[in-house]
């Protein structure tokens, strides 16, 4: 019996290990694999990335028909898809992930079921009737990349001169708190996991912090609702899923959802503080096996902190043992060094070091994250000058 996991996901891997399930591994041209903790019992080179149907040409090279084919990277869920139904075998069905991974047709497909903020494709010239100020979006977009807030008719010229090549959608901004619910779906039934509160920075809203705490489902009872429902309206009955919120207005209003789980550390803080492993029950789902007893809660508490440090060269960095002595402190990843050269954030993908800690409550997450990042310090060599790069 084995699996098939597309997409080097250290966690996807680490869950199948756990479950007792063998994998061969299939990643694009180039992708390191060195994370894995888990060794695949095949692996393959396979360049999906631009056409998801190329992964249909492993089918002759498997000896046996796996018993699931899954994927936990943004990249890997359609070709997953395809390759499973190729393969007559369970999967998310490439029809909810195509509806997951294009924007302006998850909110088509969604209608009215949920609170929706305007929204539509933005082209040139500008429409008159844009609610400014608004967010643009590549229709297609991932981690945040390439978001902006628009003000003006000016500000969304500008950017769609500078990205002539990608379609753009325009989404009325909203003003409130931002929220993720973390779910899982067993035979049509979604289970909330935890409900993690969002901090993002503007204007480009790359994410900086999420903190989840222990029963916030229970909380958040409307902001599970508005999820659930739009992933019912999805069509969705097995998997897991990552479905970003906010609330204004007194309203819950769906900003998107994802066939996977999140990224920022979420499904870890989420297992911290519920004991359940979203990868591990997102297989199980697709097996069609039970969500099974969860393990012991580790914590009341968890947060994980991305760090805004400014664009610039790097002379050194200093205090990163000292951090480490930080109570609660579970993750450290500090990817820059001497000589290294932070550039300004444009998404998710370009942010340099992260912390993750546990407490016995929101405030004493936040505070040991703040304690985290002020004993870490960096000293630049020089600024970032964009005209020398």
């Amino acid at each position: 019996m084995t699996a098939v996991l597309v997409g080097a996901s250290p966690f996807g891997s680490k869950a199948l290990a756990r479950l007792g399930i063998p994998f061969v591994l299939i990643v694009q041209p180039g992708e390191s694999v060195s994370r894995l903790p888990v060794e695949p019992v095949l692996w393959m080179e396979v360049a999906y990335g631009d056409d998801p149907t190329a992964l249909l040409r492993v089918v002759p090279q498997l000896t046996e028909t796996p018993v699931g084919v899954f994927s936990f990277t943004e990249h890997g869920l359609l070709p997953a898809a395809l390759l499973a139904e190729a393969l007559s075998v369970p999967t998310v069905p490439a029809r909810i992930v195509r509806h997951t991974r294009h924007k302006p047709t998850m909110r088509t497909v969604l209608g009215d079921a949920v609170p929706q903020p305007r929204y539509g494709t933005v082209t040139l010239p500008v429409p008159a009737d844009l609610p400014f100020p608004v967010i643009l979006k590549p229709e297609d977009g991932v981690g945040s990349d390439q978001i902006h807030l628009a003000q003006c008719r000016e500000d969304v010229v500008r950017v769609m001169e500078r990205q002539a090549d990608r379609r753009f959608m325009y989404e009325e901004y909203l003003d409130g708190p931002e929220y993720s619910v973390e779910t899982v779906t067993f035979d049509g039934e979604h289970t909330a996991l935890g409900v993690t509160e969002k901090w993002v920075e503007q204007p480009r809203f790359i994410e900086l912090q999420s903190v989840a705490v222990a029963g916030s489902a229970a909380r958040y009872t409307d902001v599970v609702a508005t999820a659930c429902t739009a992933l019912s309206a999805l069509g969705v009955r097995c998997g897991a899923a990552h479905t970003e919120v906010k609330v204004a207005r007194g309203q819950t209003y769906i900003i998107e959802t994802h066939t996977r789980p999140a990224g920022d550390r979420i499904p870890l803080i989420t297992e911290l503080t519920s004991g359940y492993d979203q990868y591990e029950l997102a297989i199980r789902s697709v097996l069609g096996q039970d969500m099974g007893a969860p393990r012991a809660r580790r914590c009341n508490a968890a947060g994980s902190r991305y760090f805004s440090w400014r664009a610039g060269v790097v002379d050194e960095v200093t205090g990163i043992d000292a951090a480490r002595g930080v109570p609660g402190l579970e993750e450290l990843h500090v990817g820059v060094q001497a000589d290294d050269q932070i550039l300004p954030r444009t998404g998710n993908a370009s942010r340099p070091a992260f912390a993750v800690v546990s407490g016995q409550d929101r405030a004493e997450v936040i505070e040991r994250l703040d304690e985290v990042e002020h004993r870490i310090r960096l000293r630049y060599r020089r600024e970032y000058n964009p005209l020398s790069g």
